[in-house]
């Protein structure tokens, strides 16, 4: 089996893969697992860009200093989902390797991004406690309270303790799922091209 003929192999619908839906805009029939995945990471960037954007319009919305450093914070995060994704889609090379073995440069390909969602993943955690803080002193900053001495009170800061607490796994798993559906479908059928490609040889 040579290397056009496996690269053909990528470019047909041999795996079904779902419509797109609102649920799941990444799902295509129409492009290899690789380019997909590619694809997934583009749509990716292009939200990280709306939320970063969000967050930028409501530092200037709210002029108390403790509301703006949370949301500063919020705003790093989303900096930094916005380049690692960025990066990712660049780093994905859809064409056929020249140079080397197409087994090669797919394990290659599913490793790296296996590993980038893990990483992902990990980070999340510690920035969702700081999105849910800055949610909760937003309300409290809508609300005409200011912001600084509402947070002072022991019993807000326990109520704030545990705000955190319970958003932030819940913010995970949602993320968990979202990466499922994101990429899930197109990582496995990669691993089974992978897999076949082992066979073949």
């Amino acid at each position: 089996m040579n290397l056009q003929e496996v690269w053909k192999k990528l470019e047909m619908e041999k795996l079904e893969v779902a419509q797109p839906s609102l649920l799941n805009p990444w799902a295509t029939k129409s492009k290899h697992p690789v380019a997909k995945l590619k694809d997934a990471y583009k749509i990716t960037t292009i939200f990280s860009v709306v939320f970063l954007a969000v967050f930028v319009v409501l530092l200037f919305l709210f002029d108390q200093w403790v509301v703006q450093v949370a949301i500063g914070a919020t705003i790093v995060g989303y900096v930094f989902f916005f380049v690692t994704n960025f990066s990712m889609f660049r780093r994905i090379k859809t064409g056929l390797p020249l140079d080397g073995s197409v087994k090669s440069a797919l394990q290659s390909t599913y490793d790296f991004i296996t590993a980038n969602i893990r990483f992902q993943e990990r980070t999340a955690l510690f920035i969702y406690p700081v999105a849910a803080a800055a949610g909760y002193v937003m309300g409290a900053a809508a609300s005409g309270a200011d912001a600084w001495e509402f947070i002072q009170k022991p019993v807000v800061l326990w109520l704030l303790l545990a705000f955190v607490i319970i958003a932030t796994p819940l913010c995970w798993m949602l993320t968990r799922w979202m990466y499922k559906v994101s990429y899930g479908v197109c990582l496995a059928q990669l691993r089974a091209l992978i897999e076949e490609l082992e066979q073949s040889n």
